[in-house]
């Protein structure tokens, strides 16, 4: 008969390792155990929970929600994390609701200002006052002809 000592030694493990297989105090927590594995849903009743999941009702909200709307109606079907773990399965952790796709931007449009009076552009600014807090408006109007003049005076305008 080998050591018990030997033993742990050649396999590498803790005396008390051993001494929890010997006396069934460890549990088996590996993937596919059978305790595990009753506990698990079917593939029905993943796919009934992906289906709710991903109704009209819920397409947006999160899985927290869905949970919460489900349990106050008094229907459960997993937890919070199965059913991440069944959107995971599906790759469904994303906005659930079709959207328009992204308009893309042709960028603003050149003006051709060849003369004045055709185009006015127009800003506002805030200008302080001496008493802290109080502010007052300041708006400009600018005809964009004479704006260009006004920065450029050799500016050439497509004619």
């Amino acid at each position: 008969m080998i050591s018990e000592r030997r033993v742990c030694k050649y396999l590498e493990l803790n005396r008390k390792t051993i001494q929890n297989w010997r006396f069934g105090a460890a549990v088996d927590k590996r993937k596919g155990n059978s305790r595990y594995v009753a506990h698990r849903l079917t593939k029905e009743e993943q796919q009934t929970f992906y289906d709710v999941a991903n109704s009209k009702r819920f397409a947006d909200c999160t899985p927290e929600q869905i949970i919460a709307r489900l349990a106050e109606e008094g229907i459960y079907y997993g937890s919070t994390s199965t059913l991440y773990r069944i959107l995971r399965k599906h790759n469904a952790l994303h906005h659930r609701v079709d959207t328009k796709k992204p308009a893309k931007n042709s960028g603003a449009l050149p003006l051709q200002v060849t003369g004045p009076n055709q185009v006015w552009t127009w800003g506002i600014t805030w200008l302080k006052t001496d008493i802290v807090g109080l502010f007052k408006c300041g708006y400009n109007i600018i005809d964009l002809y004479d704006r260009n003049r006004l920065i450029n005076p050799n500016f050439q305008f497509i004619q």
